[in-house]
C-alpha cells in the first residue's frame, strides 16, 4: 500500500474516531440538547415514589426552564403532598419555592437563572404517607458553552457523514487498484 494512501486512511480514521468520541461525550456524559434529564433518581420517601426532571436537559442562563416533580403514592394514589424546591449555588441560596401542593402528584416550576454553573437541587416532600428530603443537581450552561457544544456537535456529525463514505471510497480504490 502506497504511503500516501496509508496516510489518507490514517487521517480519515482518526477524524472519524474523534468525531464519534465527541458525540458520545456530548450526548451521553453531558446529555446536551436532550428534551429532559433526571434531576434525581427515583426515590422512595415513606409510601411515596418521587422523581424529578429538568426540561430542556440543558438549561441556559437567562432562558426559562422547567423542573417537574412527579409523586406517586401506594397503588398510584398520591393523596395530599406538599413540595418545596430549593436551588442552591455553592455558598448561597438561589431560589426557594414552596411549599405548594402537588396537584394529582405533579408539581411544575418554571424559572430563569441568570448565572451559569452547577446548582444543588433539594426537594422537601411532606404528605400523609411520609416526608423527607431528596437531593439532585442541574447544570445551567452559559451562552458561550451552548454555542461551543452546538458547534462541536454539528462539526462531529458533518465529519462522520463525510468521513465514513470517504473511508469506504479510499478502501474501494485501494482494492480496485491492486
Amino acid at each position: 500500500m502506497p504511503s500516501l494512501l496509508r496516510a489518507a486512511l490514517l487521517v480519515v480514521s482518526l477524524v472519524i474516531a474523534a468525531s464519534a468520541a465527541t458525540l458520545l461525550y456530548l450526548n451521553i456524559y453531558l446529555s446536551y440538547g436532550g428534551v429532559s434529564r433526571a434531576v434525581c433518581t427515583a426515590t422512595r420517601v415513606g409510601d411515596y415514589l418521587f422523581e424529578a426532571y429538568v426540561m430542556p436537559a440543558t438549561p441556559r442562563e437567562g432562558e426559562e426552564f422547567e423542573i417537574k416533580a412527579v409523586v406517586q403514592g401506594v397503588e398510584g394514589a398520591s393523596g395530599r403532598v406538599n413540595i418545596t424546591l430549593f436551588l442552591l449555588k455553592p455558598g448561597r441560596v438561589s431560589l426557594i419555592d414552596g411549599p405548594a401542593p402537588a396537584t394529582h402528584g405533579v408539581m411544575t416550576w418554571r424559572h430563569q437563572l441568570s448565572e451559569p454553573g452547577l446548582y444543588e437541587v433539594t426537594f422537601l416532600l411532606a404528605g400523609e404517607a411520609g416526608s423527607g428530603q431528596i437531593n439532585g443537581r442541574i447544570q445551567v450552561y452559559s451562552y458561550g458553552e451552548s454555542q461551543l457544544y452546538s458547534t462541536l456537535r454539528t462539526t462531529s456529525y458533518t465529519s462522520l457523514w463525510l468521513g465514513i463514505p470517504l473511508l469506504a471510497a479510499i478502501l474501494i480504490y485501494h482494492k480496485m487498484s491492486s
